[in-house]
């Protein structure tokens, strides 16, 4: 859906790749993101989600081990440190590496923003634990462990393209996207 009235661009600049602990690397950028900060990263061996609070990183694994794996530096693939003012994007790259970039909400004229929401699989069950709360999807058996605990019957991931037009046709485009909040509610 387009929001009338939101005239955002987009910084897109790099970030230095952690060095040391992975943990403290993205609670350093949490205030980047903003307040909520959620982290949502792939790994090799599945999905892990977090949050941030107090200079903290608090994960799945911890809530609900038999769900979701520990972020370890070995298997992790990508990782979004994302709240309501940017993501820190990070991934690694076969031949550079880990690479970090920091994405955030710029007031501007010329470009708009487009949101949109996207249900995630599963609905809450009974089970929530330090902050977490495990979503089922009975019929294909996912389960996820969602740091969320005010769940009503389903969970969004709100999502924000940042639009841009070609000079030559006028056409609009998805420059860039970018993750913005993790929420629960009614359908």
């Amino acid at each position: 859906m387009t929001r009338k009235g939101i005239s955002l661009s987009y910084s897109y600049d790099s970030l230095p790749a952690p060095a040391a602990d992975l943990g403290t690397w993205l609670s350093e950028q949490a205030p980047k993101a903003g307040d909520p900060a959620y982290l949502l990263a792939f790994a090799d061996d599945g999905i892990i989600w977090g949050y941030i609070s107090n200079n903290q990183v608090h994960l799945s694994s911890e809530a609900f081990p038999t769900v979701s794996p520990p972020l370890r530096e070995e298997t992790l693939q990508q990782a979004h440190l994302f709240g309501p003012t940017g993501e820190v994007r990070l991934w690694r790259s076969p031949h550079e590496g880990w690479q970090a970039v920091l994405i955030q909400d710029q007031p501007s004229e010329q470009e708009d923003a487009l949101d949109e929401f996207y249900f995630l699989w599963g609905a809450p069950g009974d089970e929530s634990a330090q902050g977490f709360t495990l979503l089922l999807e009975k019929g294909r058996g996912f389960r996820q462990a969602v740091p969320l605990t005010d769940t009503a019957k389903v969970v969004k991931l709100h999502v924000r393209h940042y639009l841009a037009y070609d000079d030559t046709t006028g056409s609009a485009y998805i420059a860039l996207s970018r993750l913005v909040s993790l929420e629960g509610g009614a359908q």
